[in-house]
């Protein structure tokens, strides 16, 4: 049980009060819950909850991409008694509530988002006390208990969830022991990965298809294209020359080799 103590505190509490192995109960009996967040309103683990067992494959979808798209490290999962999993993303450094809070809604939207509000959450979503229930448990209802679990052994928990019997105790700590934090490094590289795309202003749309002159000469400055921008006493020549600047718009560069075709289509273009 200390063991398994020790695993916990290293991967998800700050030191402080009410630490698990501060507050351990008699015997075989982890302490009933442990806050997540701390006075300052950091914590050092994010969970996410996937509260319908009948969900392992959007569970193992956001897995494979924290482990191979985004490169971080394998976070621990457990299986809930009552159905569902929990994903426990361990961090190096005590992070404010409120950007895990942001963090965890970018996962949503790039990995989750067709899986309804309903199925799935967060935690912690606030710097504000959040009460975590540590894993192993029983459920007194079901009489299952909650575990960690090797993610390859998922599926099995979809039609049956929880463990009929306790786990052992050493084995759920060993499982634990091979599991890293995500470090500043890989968090600032993240975060900045999943920030959304900052939107692209709208240039407006000249009208009867004309060149936009303006756009023109304000994306030929400073090119190492073709001077769009410069003086040009032959048509076809300042044509050409648009068409192949990458500064110009994509628009307005298509609107010059429509108006070449006839130049090089020949009489059958017409």
């Amino acid at each position: 049980m200390q063991r398994l103590l020790a695993e916990l505190q290293r991967l998800y509490f700050l030191p402080g009060p009410g630490l698990p192995s501060q507050a351990a109960g008699a015997g075989n009996a982890l302490p009933a819950a442990v806050d997540l967040v701390d006075a300052d309103g950091r914590a050092r683990v994010m969970l996410v909850d996937f509260r319908r067992a009948d969900d392992w494959v959007s569970v193992s979808k956001l897995l494979h991409a924290l482990c191979s798209e985004l490169e971080l490290p394998l976070p621990a999962l457990s299986v809930v008694a009552c159905g569902g999993f929990r994903l426990w993303l361990s961090f190096a450094e005590a992070l404010p509530a409120g950007e895990l809070a942001a963090f965890a809604e970018s996962l949503r939207r790039r990995y989750l988002a067709d899986l309804p509000a309903a199925h799935l959450a967060f935690a912690p979503v606030a710097a504000e006390p959040c009460a975590l229930h540590l894993v192993p448990a029983a459920d007194e209802e079901s009489g299952k208990w909650s575990a960690f679990i090797d993610p390859a052994m998922g599926s099995a928990f979809v039609d049956e969830p929880g463990l009929p019997l306790a786990p052992n105790m050493q084995r759920q700590a060993e499982m634990l022991a091979g599991l890293k934090s995500i470090d500043r490094a890989d968090w600032l590289r993240v975060t900045a990965l999943l920030q959304p795309a900052q939107p692209v202003a709208q240039e407006r749309v000249p009208e009867g298809g004309e060149l936009s002159r303006q756009s023109s000469r304000d994306q030929g400055r400073g090119s190492s294209g073709p001077d769009v921008a410069g003086h040009h006493d032959d048509p076809k020549a300042f044509l050409l020359a648009v068409m192949n600047d990458p500064s110009v718009a994509m628009r307005d560069r298509i609107s010059a080799a429509q108006a070449l075709l006839p130049w090089f289509a020949g009489p059958s273009a017409s």
